[in-house]
Protein backbone atom coordinates (compact mmCIF):
# COMPACT_ATOMS: atom_id res chain seq x y z
CA UNK A 1 0.00 0.00 0.00
CA UNK A 2 3.07 2.36 0.65
CA UNK A 3 4.07 2.32 -2.36
CA UNK A 4 0.85 2.86 -4.21
CA UNK A 5 0.72 5.90 -2.36
CA UNK A 6 4.24 6.94 -2.86
CA UNK A 7 3.48 6.60 -6.58
CA UNK A 8 0.05 8.62 -6.01
CA UNK A 9 2.21 11.16 -4.54
CA UNK A 10 0.37 10.90 -1.09
CA UNK A 11 1.17 9.99 2.32
CA UNK A 12 0.17 6.80 4.86
CA UNK A 13 0.67 7.58 8.19
CA UNK A 14 3.55 5.25 9.49
CA UNK A 15 5.03 3.95 12.86
CA UNK A 16 8.02 5.62 14.30
CA UNK A 17 9.66 4.81 18.21
CA UNK A 18 11.00 8.31 18.88
CA UNK A 19 9.89 12.09 17.87
CA UNK A 20 11.60 14.95 19.47
CA UNK A 21 9.45 16.86 20.64
CA UNK A 22 8.91 14.78 23.78
CA UNK A 23 11.70 17.79 25.39
CA UNK A 24 10.18 19.13 28.47
CA UNK A 25 7.68 16.23 29.08
CA UNK A 26 8.19 13.44 31.70
CA UNK A 27 8.35 9.85 29.66
CA UNK A 28 6.98 8.29 32.91
CA UNK A 29 3.81 10.79 32.24
CA UNK A 30 3.49 10.51 28.79
CA UNK A 31 4.09 8.48 25.37
CA UNK A 32 5.60 9.76 22.19
CA UNK A 33 4.27 7.42 19.33
CA UNK A 34 2.55 7.31 15.46
CA UNK A 35 -1.11 7.16 15.17
CA UNK A 36 -2.62 4.91 12.91
CA UNK A 37 -5.26 6.30 10.71
CA UNK A 38 -6.56 3.14 8.49
CA UNK A 39 -6.70 5.72 5.59
CA UNK A 40 -4.45 7.26 3.10
CA UNK A 41 -4.29 11.31 3.84
CA UNK A 42 -2.46 13.86 1.27
CA UNK A 43 0.37 15.93 2.51
CA UNK A 44 2.72 18.29 0.61
CA UNK A 45 0.24 20.67 -1.45
CA UNK A 46 1.25 24.29 -1.09
CA UNK A 47 -2.74 26.13 -1.03
CA UNK A 48 -2.84 28.50 1.41
CA UNK A 49 -6.54 28.03 2.17
CA UNK A 50 -6.56 26.57 6.35
CA UNK A 51 -8.95 28.56 7.98
CA UNK A 52 -7.61 27.62 11.76
CA UNK A 53 -4.32 29.83 10.37
CA UNK A 54 -4.10 32.92 12.76
CA UNK A 55 -1.93 35.84 10.80
CA UNK A 56 -0.45 38.31 13.59
CA UNK A 57 -1.74 41.67 13.58
CA UNK A 58 1.36 43.14 12.16
CA UNK A 59 1.89 40.18 9.23
CA UNK A 60 5.15 39.13 9.75
CA UNK A 61 4.31 35.76 11.31
CA UNK A 62 1.24 33.33 10.70
CA UNK A 63 0.07 30.76 13.25
CA UNK A 64 -1.97 27.16 13.57
CA UNK A 65 -2.77 24.52 16.69
CA UNK A 66 -2.53 21.49 14.39
CA UNK A 67 -1.96 17.61 14.57
CA UNK A 68 1.83 17.00 13.45
CA UNK A 69 3.72 15.38 10.78
CA UNK A 70 7.47 13.80 11.23
CA UNK A 71 9.12 13.32 7.71
CA UNK A 72 10.63 9.79 7.97
CA UNK A 73 13.95 10.80 6.29
CA UNK A 74 14.49 14.03 8.90
CA UNK A 75 12.73 13.28 11.91
CA UNK A 76 14.00 16.90 13.11
CA UNK A 77 11.71 18.53 10.45
CA UNK A 78 8.60 18.64 12.26
CA UNK A 79 5.71 20.47 10.01
CA UNK A 80 1.17 20.78 11.04
CA UNK A 81 -0.47 17.62 9.55
CA UNK A 82 -1.91 18.84 5.97
CA UNK A 83 -0.73 22.25 6.78
CA UNK A 84 -0.36 24.82 3.96
CA UNK A 85 3.08 24.50 2.18
CA UNK A 86 4.10 21.41 3.76
CA UNK A 87 6.10 19.00 2.36
CA UNK A 88 8.52 15.85 2.55
CA UNK A 89 11.36 14.83 0.67
CA UNK A 90 9.52 11.49 0.49
CA UNK A 91 5.79 10.98 -0.44
CA UNK A 92 5.38 9.51 2.61
CA UNK A 93 5.53 10.80 6.65
CA UNK A 94 4.62 10.37 10.07
CA UNK A 95 1.72 11.62 11.63
CA UNK A 96 2.16 11.35 15.22
CA UNK A 97 0.57 12.12 18.89
CA UNK A 98 0.88 12.35 22.17
CA UNK A 99 -0.29 9.77 24.48
CA UNK A 100 -1.30 11.47 27.92
CA UNK A 101 -2.84 9.47 30.89
CA UNK A 102 -5.89 8.68 32.18
CA UNK A 103 -8.13 11.85 32.77
CA UNK A 104 -5.70 13.77 30.97
CA UNK A 105 -5.83 14.57 26.97
CA UNK A 106 -3.06 15.62 24.20
CA UNK A 107 -3.11 19.11 23.41
CA UNK A 108 -1.66 20.08 19.46
CA UNK A 109 1.37 21.62 19.17
CA UNK A 110 1.13 25.67 18.24
CA UNK A 111 3.65 26.29 14.64
CA UNK A 112 4.64 29.65 13.65
CA UNK A 113 6.07 30.51 10.07
CA UNK A 114 7.48 33.71 9.29
CA UNK A 115 7.47 36.29 6.22
CA UNK A 116 10.65 34.93 3.93
CA UNK A 117 10.22 37.10 0.54
CA UNK A 118 12.67 34.51 -0.88
CA UNK A 119 10.60 31.92 -0.84
CA UNK A 120 7.76 30.46 -3.90
CA UNK A 121 5.00 30.93 -0.95
CA UNK A 122 6.36 33.94 0.91
CA UNK A 123 6.37 31.67 3.70
CA UNK A 124 9.25 30.41 5.48
CA UNK A 125 9.37 27.35 7.08
CA UNK A 126 6.78 25.81 9.70
CA UNK A 127 8.45 25.74 13.58
CA UNK A 128 7.41 24.97 16.88
CA UNK A 129 6.21 27.66 18.75
CA UNK A 130 4.75 25.22 21.60
CA UNK A 131 5.10 21.54 21.61
CA UNK A 132 2.21 19.49 22.45
CA UNK A 133 1.61 18.83 25.92
CA UNK A 134 -0.62 16.59 28.13
CA UNK A 135 -3.39 18.54 29.96
CA UNK A 136 -5.62 17.64 32.88
CA UNK A 137 -7.79 19.71 35.03
CA UNK A 138 -5.14 21.36 36.69
CA UNK A 139 -4.06 22.88 33.20
CA UNK A 140 -7.60 23.51 32.42
CA UNK A 141 -8.60 25.44 35.61
CA UNK A 142 -5.70 27.54 35.53
CA UNK A 143 -6.71 28.66 32.00
CA UNK A 144 -10.21 29.06 33.02
CA UNK A 145 -9.04 31.12 35.92
CA UNK A 146 -8.31 33.84 32.94
CA UNK A 147 -11.22 33.54 31.11
CA UNK A 148 -13.55 33.84 33.86
CA UNK A 149 -13.62 37.43 33.69
CA UNK A 150 -14.07 37.41 30.25
CA UNK A 151 -16.83 35.63 30.26
CA UNK A 152 -19.90 37.07 29.15
CA UNK A 153 -21.74 37.11 32.23
CA UNK A 154 -25.46 38.96 32.47
CA UNK A 155 -25.44 41.44 34.82
CA UNK A 156 -28.18 40.83 37.64
CA UNK A 157 -31.43 42.22 38.13
CA UNK A 158 -32.74 45.29 40.36
CA UNK A 159 -35.68 44.52 41.35
CA UNK A 160 -36.95 47.33 43.53
CA UNK A 161 -40.94 48.35 44.61
CA UNK A 162 -43.00 48.03 41.72
CA UNK A 163 -44.48 51.48 41.94
CA UNK A 164 -40.92 53.41 42.06
CA UNK A 165 -41.53 55.02 45.07
CA UNK A 166 -41.28 54.31 48.84
CA UNK A 167 -41.55 55.82 52.15
CA UNK A 168 -38.72 56.98 54.52
CA UNK A 169 -38.27 54.92 57.79
CA UNK A 170 -39.91 52.04 56.09
CA UNK A 171 -38.53 48.89 54.58
CA UNK A 172 -37.36 49.05 51.06
CA UNK A 173 -37.56 45.77 49.78
CA UNK A 174 -35.10 44.84 46.73
CA UNK A 175 -34.02 41.47 45.99
CA UNK A 176 -32.31 40.09 42.20
CA UNK A 177 -31.56 36.50 40.76
CA UNK A 178 -29.46 33.58 42.17
CA UNK A 179 -29.66 31.90 39.20
CA UNK A 180 -26.75 30.38 38.01
CA UNK A 181 -25.23 30.96 34.15
CA UNK A 182 -23.08 28.22 31.99
CA UNK A 183 -21.53 28.69 29.54
CA UNK A 184 -19.95 25.89 26.94
CA UNK A 185 -16.54 26.77 25.60
CA UNK A 186 -13.43 25.49 23.81
CA UNK A 187 -10.66 25.52 26.22
CA UNK A 188 -6.89 24.40 25.32
CA UNK A 189 -9.09 22.41 22.66
CA UNK A 190 -10.83 21.03 25.41
CA UNK A 191 -15.04 21.44 25.17
CA UNK A 192 -15.84 22.55 28.94
CA UNK A 193 -18.91 23.74 30.60
CA UNK A 194 -18.58 26.39 32.44
CA UNK A 195 -21.30 26.83 35.65
CA UNK A 196 -21.09 30.43 37.06
CA UNK A 197 -23.03 31.39 40.37
CA UNK A 198 -23.29 34.24 42.36
CA UNK A 199 -22.01 34.44 45.73
CA UNK A 200 -22.40 37.79 46.99
CA UNK A 201 -24.64 40.86 45.94
CA UNK A 202 -23.41 44.03 47.37
CA UNK A 203 -26.19 46.44 47.00
CA UNK A 204 -25.29 50.49 47.18
CA UNK A 205 -28.84 52.58 48.23
CA UNK A 206 -26.85 56.06 47.07
CA UNK A 207 -27.42 57.77 50.45
CA UNK A 208 -24.21 57.76 51.84
CA UNK A 209 -24.97 54.58 54.07
CA UNK A 210 -22.11 51.74 53.79
CA UNK A 211 -23.04 49.29 50.92
CA UNK A 212 -24.93 46.22 52.16
CA UNK A 213 -23.32 42.86 51.37
CA UNK A 214 -24.85 39.79 51.98
CA UNK A 215 -25.17 36.05 50.34
CA UNK A 216 -28.45 36.51 49.91
CA UNK A 217 -30.25 37.75 46.83
CA UNK A 218 -33.63 38.16 48.32
CA UNK A 219 -37.17 37.77 48.42
CA UNK A 220 -40.14 39.90 46.94
CA UNK A 221 -42.45 40.87 49.32
CA UNK A 222 -44.29 39.82 51.35
CA UNK A 223 -41.63 37.23 52.23
CA UNK A 224 -38.74 39.43 51.68
CA UNK A 225 -34.86 38.76 53.08
CA UNK A 226 -33.19 41.85 52.02
CA UNK A 227 -34.41 45.50 52.73
CA UNK A 228 -32.81 49.14 53.43
CA UNK A 229 -34.39 51.78 55.63
CA UNK A 230 -33.68 55.29 54.02
CA UNK A 231 -34.11 58.24 56.74
CA UNK A 232 -34.65 60.82 54.39
CA UNK A 233 -36.69 61.86 51.16
CA UNK A 234 -35.01 62.60 48.13
CA UNK A 235 -34.18 60.48 44.63
CA UNK A 236 -31.83 57.68 44.31
CA UNK A 237 -30.58 55.21 42.44
CA UNK A 238 -29.81 51.70 43.84
CA UNK A 239 -27.17 49.67 42.29
CA UNK A 240 -25.92 46.23 42.46
CA UNK A 241 -22.49 44.51 42.03
CA UNK A 242 -22.27 40.75 41.90
CA UNK A 243 -19.65 38.33 42.61
CA UNK A 244 -19.57 35.11 40.33
CA UNK A 245 -17.34 32.14 41.15
CA UNK A 246 -17.48 29.19 38.78
CA UNK A 247 -17.11 25.18 38.20
CA UNK A 248 -16.29 23.41 34.96
CA UNK A 249 -16.29 20.14 33.78
CA UNK A 250 -15.22 18.66 30.53
CA UNK A 251 -18.04 17.60 28.37
CA UNK A 252 -19.11 14.17 29.03
CA UNK A 253 -17.23 13.72 32.01
CA UNK A 254 -19.79 14.54 34.56
CA UNK A 255 -17.07 15.39 37.18
CA UNK A 256 -17.31 19.49 38.63
CA UNK A 257 -14.02 21.02 39.46
CA UNK A 258 -13.83 24.35 40.94
CA UNK A 259 -12.60 27.21 38.53
CA UNK A 260 -10.10 29.48 40.40
CA UNK A 261 -11.03 32.91 41.47
CA UNK A 262 -14.03 35.51 40.97
CA UNK A 263 -15.72 37.62 38.57
CA UNK A 264 -17.76 40.53 39.23
CA UNK A 265 -20.68 42.40 37.18
CA UNK A 266 -22.50 45.26 38.01
CA UNK A 267 -25.64 45.82 37.46
CA UNK A 268 -27.88 49.16 35.82
CA UNK A 269 -29.12 51.23 38.49
CA UNK A 270 -32.45 51.01 39.39
CA UNK A 271 -34.26 54.91 40.25
CA UNK A 272 -36.49 55.19 43.36
CA UNK A 273 -37.89 58.69 44.98
CA UNK A 274 -38.01 58.27 48.62
CA UNK A 275 -41.17 60.15 49.74
CA UNK A 276 -41.23 62.21 53.52
CA UNK A 277 -44.80 62.03 55.31
CA UNK A 278 -45.09 65.19 57.17
CA UNK A 279 -48.46 66.16 59.41
CA UNK A 280 -50.19 69.08 59.46
CA UNK A 281 -53.05 70.72 62.32
CA UNK A 282 -55.94 71.56 59.73
CA UNK A 283 -58.99 73.79 61.41
CA UNK A 284 -62.19 71.29 61.52
CA UNK A 285 -62.22 68.02 59.20
CA UNK A 286 -61.11 67.95 55.53
CA UNK A 287 -63.32 68.33 53.19
CA UNK A 288 -63.97 65.43 50.43
CA UNK A 289 -62.59 67.38 47.89
CA UNK A 290 -60.12 70.67 48.33
CA UNK A 291 -57.31 71.00 50.50
CA UNK A 292 -57.10 71.44 53.99
CA UNK A 293 -55.57 74.48 55.63
CA UNK A 294 -53.19 74.49 58.00
CA UNK A 295 -53.64 75.93 61.37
Amino acid sequence: MRDVARALGIGIVACVSSLPLATGTDPQDTDWRSRWSGSVVEIGGTAESSDRIAVAPDGAARYERAGWAVCPGDTSVVVPLLGPGVSCTSASFDAAVLVCPAGQRSDDPLFVSVRDPESATGWGPWAVAEPARCVGPADLAGELSRELARLPLAPSPVSVPPNGWVMVNMDTVVFTSGDAQVFDLLVLGTPVRVSARPVTFSWDFADGSAPLVTSDPGRPYPHQTVTHTYTRGGSYVVALTTTWTADFQVIGSGTWNPVPGTATTTSPGAPLQVYEARSHLVDGPCPKTGACTPT
